[in-house]
């Protein structure tokens, strides 16, 4: 038998690559014959560099931007080195995570922090760069 398993994360709780090897432990108990791949997913949203720097053999690198409220954060995004392939996600430096409760105001918010990501990027040499846009 053969199986793939391609899930994206479970939001808060699991990276995508997390939730197929669980799923991979889960069916060698009852089919320990079975050749598993696992090919985790993402949606473009939070999840989406990692999967792809997994996949490609990337690494992280961090950068300053501003937070949506214009504070000053450390954001990462991932570097595949060999392709000068940069893969961001917007909710890095523009999430809602970044803020508080009680912050959540879009008429003061700002996602200058996301160009800041990407002039980053570019600034390394990247040839191509991905931003992933939460739905």
């Amino acid at each position: 038998m053969k199986v793939l398993i391609a899930p994206d994360k479970f939001k808060g709780t699991l990276s995508a690559r997390e939730v197929a090897e669980n799923i991979a432990a889960g069916l060698r108990e009852v089919f320990p014959d079975a050749k598993i791949d696992i090919v985790p997913m993402a949606d473009g949203g939070e999840g989406t560099a990692e999967v792809i720097s997994q996949a490609l053999g990337g690494s992280w690198l961090t950068c300053k931007a501003h937070d949506p409220l214009g504070r000053e954060i450390k954001a990462r995004y991932a570097w595949v080195d060999g392709e000068k392939l940069a893969v961001m996600e917007m909710s890095e430096a523009a999430g809602m995570r970044r803020l508080l409760p009680g912050e959540f105001d879009p008429l003061r918010a700002s996602t200058v922090g996301v160009g800041e990501m990407i002039l980053g990027a570019a600034k390394r040499g990247a040839r191509e760069i991905i931003v992933g846009l939460a739905r």
